[in-house]
């Protein structure tokens, strides 16, 4: 006798104090986003550094959250992420004090905040469908991205006060509350060059086509925040932020239908809203650039196929052995994060290059029959 519930429990069926832990890591994943938003602010106000800090500043993200997913399935969760929240909240203090290359090298080697919040996040949830628990962490990230910056005098003159308390709020959590068995979880865990070769087979298809449909995205975002004024930049965040929210939640409404969900159709989509933005912005005023015709759309088809992406990347992986992993694909954000300012500086934003970019990546996921089994 094997009950429904047992099979695919909810978070009603866990204890209160899971509950409360699956709370604290999704606040935060939101305290990062909101720290993120201040540096964006303060990182914009120096235009002949810009491009160098956050390269930096990105570049520490893609080495350190790899490794920040290794610690995690070595050693206890609870404290990693108390350091990670503690070390933002003094990266964001150094901001305020004028010490921007010390808070940036500190965020950016021992803050990865969204990896640690994410793999708790999916290490709790275990049992629940993968898709859907991603879903709840791609969701939850978005929101701070829509309340501080649907209004762009918050965004201007709010954020960093939000940032802090958002930061000391989810500090007293994570040593109050945050509940995560002990570990290590095995007398032999694998070492670092052992999980590298986790990453081959069907598993580096999405690697790679994750990675060039990474930089599609991102060389879209930047082209964008280096044409216009804080106003904009902050009306694009609101939309962006609204994007993802939106294509996390469709995973509610189609979790039952999952022939709907495969990574080949979303970046087919991806690719057609793409050329219809790219249309309107050639036929129609500059407005629908700064408003609907690339952010939105696109980050609709990205907020429903990020959470696939995860999902088919640690399927098939002990919930102890995931931590990596999910490093693994956010360290790929923050590498095509990094190259985005880069390649927009050579400036090859154009038409061409993003079907070349999202055609690669459509090609390295057309092996449709392995992504449903993902979901």
């Amino acid at each position: 006798m094997k009950p429904s519930s047992l099979q695919r429990p909810s978070i009603r069926n866990f204890p209160r104090s899971v509950v409360l832990s699956s709370l604290i890591a999704l606040f935060s994943i939101a305290t990062r986003e909101a720290s993120k938003l201040y540096f964006f602010l303060v990182l914009g106000e120096i235009p002949l550094r810009s491009l160098s800090y956050t390269t930096l500043w990105v570049g520490l993200s893609v080495v350190f959250s790899t490794i920040t997913g290794y610690l995690l399935d070595r050693f206890s969760k609870k404290k990693i992420l108390i350091l990670t929240m503690l070390m933002s909240l003094i990266s964001i203090m150094c901001l305020d004090l004028g010490c921007l290359i010390l808070g940036i090298v500190i965020n950016g080697v021992f803050c990865n905040v969204t990896v640690v919040g994410r793999a708790t996040y999916s290490y709790i949830h275990a049992q629940r469908p993968s898709v859907r628990v991603f879903a709840e962490t791609f969701a939850v990230q978005a929101l701070p991205w829509i309340v501080i910056c649907l209004y762009s005098f918050i965004y201007i003159h709010y954020v960093k006060s939000i940032a802090i308390a958002m930061s000391i709020i989810a500090l007293i959590g994570s040593a109050c509350f945050l509940y995560v068995r002990p570990q290590p979880h095995s007398n032999v865990p694998l070492f670092f060059y052992e999980k590298l070769q986790m990453i081959r087979g069907d598993r580096f298809r999405i690697f790679v086509a994750f990675f060039f449909s990474e930089i599609a995205y991102q060389l879209i975002e930047y082209y964008l925040d280096s044409h216009f004024v804080e106003t904009v930049v902050s009306n694009s965040f609101a939309l962006l932020g609204m994007g993802i929210f939106i294509g996390a939640i469709f995973h509610w409404a189609v979790h039952f239908t999952p022939g709907i969900k495969e990574i080949f159709v979303a970046y087919i989509a991806s690719l057609g809203v793409f050329v219809s933005g790219y249309i309107s912005y050639g036929y129609f005023a500059s407005s629908a650039l700064e408003n609907f015709s690339y952010y939105l759309p696109f980050a609709i088809v990205g907020g429903f196929g990020l959470p696939l992406i995860f999902a088919g990347f640690t399927r098939h992986v002990h919930p102890k052995e995931k931590s990596f992993l999910v490093g693994g694909l956010e360290s790929l954000m923050a590498m095509a994060d990094c190259l985005g300012p880069v390649l927009a500086s050579f400036n090859i934003f154009t038409f061409p290059t993003m079907i070349v970019l999202l055609g690669i990546s459509t090609l390295c996921t057309y092996k449709t029959a392995f992504y449903r089994k993902a979901v």
